[in-house]
């Protein structure tokens, strides 16, 4: 499987403001929605520690 680029430099929600950090308080994880089509995950973050 080849390697996905997000790119939300002219559109897209509140999420297209999360930025690199060396002490990330966020984690990405592959989440299949409303499928099984492991082409095709959704991009979910999650917060490290309780908010």
């Amino acid at each position: 499987m080849e390697g996905f680029t997000i790119d939300a430099s002219e559109c897209g929600n509140v999420g297209r403001f999360i930025n690199h950090s060396c002490s990330p308080n966020l984690y990405a994880q592959n989440v299949l929605w409303d499928h099984d089509d492991m082409r095709m995950p959704h991009v979910m973050f999650f917060a490290v520690e309780n908010i």
